[in-house]
């Protein structure tokens, strides 16, 4: 299958984790394979960007130049809203954006034996979970995270 659907959240959470196995040493033949992986998520990361940047411009107060309108505030620089209603549906429409899971294509078959060869693999022992749980659902007919564990909880009520 090789292709599985990430909500943003996740898509951020494996993407960290892969640039941890990219930072270890392992193989040639296997870094070509984590690139790959790793390029996919990023793609699905930047996508995520691109779309909450076109949210932002068509919610947030615009400048005589067509620029987004920020002001200081004692956590940073936040976006400038027209009206309450303005920012509520910009607050609703990026966390629809969040959740709605994505389709991403990896077009290379990876492994977590493939992973074994790495030496000095630093992860947590949740993030190694992830990984493990992340190439059970790759390679296998579920399509995301969501399902893998809806399908764990109802073998395990059963």
């Amino acid at each position: 299958m090789n292709n599985i659907q990430l909500n943003h959240t996740e898509l951020v959470t494996m993407k960290n984790i892969f640039n941890t196995v990219l930072n270890s040493r392992v193989s040639l033949k296997t870094f070509k394979k984590i690139k790959k992986y790793n390029d996919a998520l990023e793609k699905g990361v930047v996508e995520f960007e691109e779309m909450r940047a076109a949210l932002q411009k068509k919610y947030a107060k615009l400048d005589e130049n067509g620029k987004i309108v920020t002001q200081k505030t004692e956590q940073g620089q936040e976006i400038v809203f027209d009206d309450e209603e303005a920012k509520n549906q910009y607050v609703i429409s990026v966390n629809e954006l969040i959740n709605e899971p994505e389709n991403v294509e990896f077009g290379v078959e990876l492994s977590m034996d493939e992973l074994s060869e790495v030496e000095d693999l630093k992860l947590t022992g949740n993030e190694f979970y992830l990984l493990e749980t992340f190439f059970t659902v790759v390679n296998s007919e579920f399509n995301s995270f969501k399902e893998y564990v809806q399908q764990k909880v109802l073998v395990a009520n059963s």
